[in-house]
């Protein structure tokens, strides 16, 4: 009866266990309704992304995506590099939207590029945020 209460115990937590390995976030500075989107992609240690998109007054989508244990191993390991990056600010566009990219490691948030509209640029230096940023596109469509 004790082990059926463990196996219980422990396949209910980790049914429920998700650690954020890597997270895309991108959104309009348009404040025309029909011109209004946001993409947000979370990307999962346990091999699957989230990723919900919205445009305009439309409705939200929502799509889960399985992520090979691969690439996985692969965005960790380049996280793990990218924790010694160093922050720089470069030059801001306008009307480009926000545009934020952040690996996490043991809950850990590390910048990898942050692209607020209008203000500053902040680019993690590391040579671990290219593959980052192509990795996140291949996965999350954006």
């Amino acid at each position: 009866m004790l082990k059926l209460l463990f196996l219980f115990l422990l396949l209910s937590t980790s049914a429920f266990a998700r650690t954020l390995i890597l997270s895309k976030n991108n959104s309009s500075s348009s404040n025309l309704p029909h011109a209004v989107f946001l993409k947000d992609c979370k990307v999962y240690s346990e091999g699957y992304a989230v990723i919900t998109t919205r445009a305009g007054s439309g409705p939200t989508i929502i799509r889960k995506q399985y992520v090979s244990y691969r690439r996985i191993l692969t965005i960790e390991s380049l996280v793990r590099i990218a924790i010694f990056g160093r922050i720089v600010t470069v030059g801001a566009t306008c009307d480009g939207g926000n545009k934020l990219l952040d690996g996490y490691l043991r809950g850990t948030k590390i910048l990898l590029d942050e692209d607020i509209d209008c203000g500053n640029h902040k680019v993690n230096q590391s040579p671990a945020t290219p593959f980052l940023a192509n990795r996140s596109r291949n996965i999350c469509g954006f």
